[in-house]
């Protein structure tokens, strides 16, 4: 610590290397945005040359400095000082006011009645087992002709109606656009709410889904937090009483939903840093479901990414694009759901290049992406009986 002024700490942090050092010349431009050191055409060292500039920009928000010394040849001290204010808070605490949000039997007085459509059974069964273990009533489709042919049966049958829907997009057959659509010209029936439930994440996408007549947006990777106060959010809206409907009952409900305006953001992340595990992810899965079933999922994962990653290679030889981009987009959004950092962040990069059609780095980049599915395989069994 440099500096104490009553609450305030002035701090100063230095990380010391033995690499090879910088020059004098270089050291005037090493803050600087988008330069670097090595400029040539076939540089040692990647990176855009903003990471030093948005620390210095960091620092001074922080009433702070950033700086170096170096010695050529021989290694530098980066060093860096921030002004911190004491709080009784510790992190411990933090930590636990953020885990009060309880999930186990959070629906106490209705019991909402959901129907999940997705042709991913890693994604039903976890989507099913959070939203059962908060006390949700769960019927699974694994296909959009399936999830028609279960609503017409209700209809028919006069039975209980779902409260909403959770409908994945990217499905072959009828995607979960055409299956709204098709469900909203089923005569004398109010449909209820119709979430898209999909890995896409960006803007544009997302408003595409709610023009194509989608209610409501829920991003995957699944979060159990968000997914149940998604649900809970709905149901406050639609003002439900604490006793069962029927179709009748429905007709006469108003359909009123807001759009939820927070964009989701992407960040380009080195995913080599990151770990092979979310432990947040895993610990949410363990919790609900137990070690048993978090094997049993890895297990279905690696037979279904296999198959994928080879139906990648193999649409590769032909530029078969189309393939392509489905493929990565349900690796990508499964490898999020079971908390698998680094193959989920090495597979969102590829598919955000494919989405533009850049297939240019294809040939660098599945390789690495396959390496770090192996990696996982290797890994898993002896990670999960350690949980």
């Amino acid at each position: 610590m440099l500096e104490k002024k009553g609450k305030f700490n002035k701090i100063k942090v230095e990380v010391q290397d033995s690499g090879i050092g910088i020059t004098n010349e270089n050291l005037k431009m090493l803050f600087s945005a988008f330069s670097q050191v090595d400029n040539s055409t076939k540089k040692t060292y990647g990176g855009t040359g903003l990471g030093l500039a948005i620390s210095k920009e960091l620092t001074k928000m922080m009433k702070g400095k950033i700086g170096v010394e170096s010695d050529w040849g021989k290694g530098s001290t980066f060093w860096f000082t921030i002004e911190l204010k004491e709080t009784l808070i510790s992190p411990i605490v933090t930590e636990k006011i953020s885990e009060e949000f309880v999930i186990s039997h959070y629906f106490k007085t209705y019991k909402p009645y959901i129907l999940l459509v997705d042709d991913n059974s890693v994604n039903r069964k976890v989507a099913s087992e959070i939203l059962k273990k908060s006390d949700c009533e769960v019927v699974t489709a694994s296909s959009g002709r399936e999830a028609i042919n279960l609503v017409e049966k209700m209809i028919e049958t006069n039975e209980r109606f779902f409260d909403m829907i959770f409908m994945d997009i990217q499905m072959p057959d009828l995607d979960g656009i055409e299956t709204t659509k098709l469900l909203r010209q089923i005569p004398n029936v109010k449909m209820p709410t119709v979430l898209a439930m999909t890995a896409y994440s960006m803007k544009e996408d997302r408003e595409r889904f709610l023009a194509a007549g989608m209610d409501d947006y829920m991003p995957k990777p699944i979060r159990a937090h968000s997914l149940i106060e998604k649900v809970d959010e709905l149901m406050k809206k639609k003002k439900f009483v604490n006793e069962p409907k029927d179709i009748n009952n429905e007709k006469n409900i108003k359909n009123e939903l807001t759009i939820n305006k927070a964009e989701k953001t992407t960040s380009k992340i080195n995913f080599l840093s990151s770990s092979l595990f979310d432990m947040e992810v895993v610990n949410q899965l363990k919790e609900l479901a137990g070690v048993d079933m978090i094997a049993s999922i890895y297990e279905e994962f690696e037979a279904e990414a296999n198959d994928q990653i080879n139906n990648i290679f193999n649409a590769m030889k032909i530029d078969d694009f189309k393939t392509i981009k489905s493929e990565l987009h349900t690796l990508k959004g499964n490898a999020g759901t079971l908390g698998l950092s680094r193959l989920h962040e090495i597979t969102k990069h590829i598919e955000l290049k494919a989405k533009i059609d850049d297939f240019e780095l294809l040939n660098i980049e599945m390789p690495q992406l396959l390496q770090e599915f192996e990696l996982f395989c290797k890994e898993y069994p002896g990670f999960v009986k350690k949980l």
